[in-house]
This record gives structure tokens, sequence and C-alpha cells, in this order.
């Protein structure tokens, strides 16, 4: 996860911490920006859309075997119409970064921030039941490929 900064530390240890994870989907057409709260909230001189109720991460624990992890994205109920723009997208390779931030007592803005997880989307898949999955990969599998020169 990487060093928190004394902000972020300090900020964990105290009896009520509210915390948002916020997302960053870089596609060549421009980035999205997404949090897990319910409604839009202002950052880094972003606006996040809220997409907590209709969504999930998952993430791979990290180990001590310098093991790459994936990250999970789950979408429900994606509209139909989506689906070709998911599809023709182009997304494989391109920049995901995660952050998890500490909130206001309200919940409106943020007090600190820590880079969590900074990976590239890898594949996605869209069922029948309206659920879009999409992958990233951790930068540390770059580490396992092997380098092809020409």
């Amino acid at each position: 996860m990487g060093r928190l900064t004394a902000g972020m530390k300090y900020a964990l240890q105290q009896p009520v911490v509210y915390l948002g994870l916020f997302v960053e989907f870089a596609f060549d057409e421009g980035s999205e920006y997404f949090w897990s709260g319910e409604n839009p909230i202002s950052w880094n001189s972003t606006t996040w859309q809220g997409g907590g109720l209709i969504g999930s991460i998952s993430m791979e624990e990290e180990n001590q075997d310098m093991k790459a992890r994936r990250v999970v994205f789950t979408v429900n109920n994606v509209d139909r119409l989506y689906y070709a723009t998911a599809v023709q997208t182009q997304y494989r390779n391109r920049p995901c970064r995660i952050w998890i931030n500490t909130l206001n007592s309200a919940g409106t803005s943020v007090t600190n921030s820590h880079l969590l997880e900074e990976g590239r989307m890898d594949t996605m898949s869209i069922n029948g039941d309206g659920t879009l999955t999409l992958t990233v990969e951790s930068r540390l599998l770059d580490l396992f490929r092997p380098n092809r020169y020409t």
C-alpha cells in the first residue's frame, strides 16, 4: 500500500473515520471519475460521480511474495444502451488509479488522500443480467513480462 502521510496516519487513528474510495479510469476519450459515495463530490479539481449504490470493488490482498494483485470492479444494472460504448471503448492497458481518502464528518470534502493502487485496465465483460465487470492489473505485473526488443 505504500507509506501513509502523517495526516493520513493521524486521521485513521481517530475514534470515528469517514472513508471513501476514489477511482479514475483514464480512457483515450478522457478520464471518468467515480467514488464510493452516493452523491457527486469535488476533490483534486475534479467532480467525482457517486457510484456506491450501483457497484462494488474487490481487491486481492497484498502479500510478501511480490505477487501482483488484481482489482475487479463490478457495476450492476448497466443500461443496454451503454453496452456498445463499453465494448467499443479503448480501455486495455489504459491507466486506472484508486485513492483511499478520509472525509470530513459530513462526508462532503476530502481531508486526506492516499494513492492505494495504480494499474492498467485489462479485461471487461458484460453479462446478460446487466452486470459489467472490469479487471485492473497492478503495474507490478510489468516486472514479470518479458521485454521484447527489436
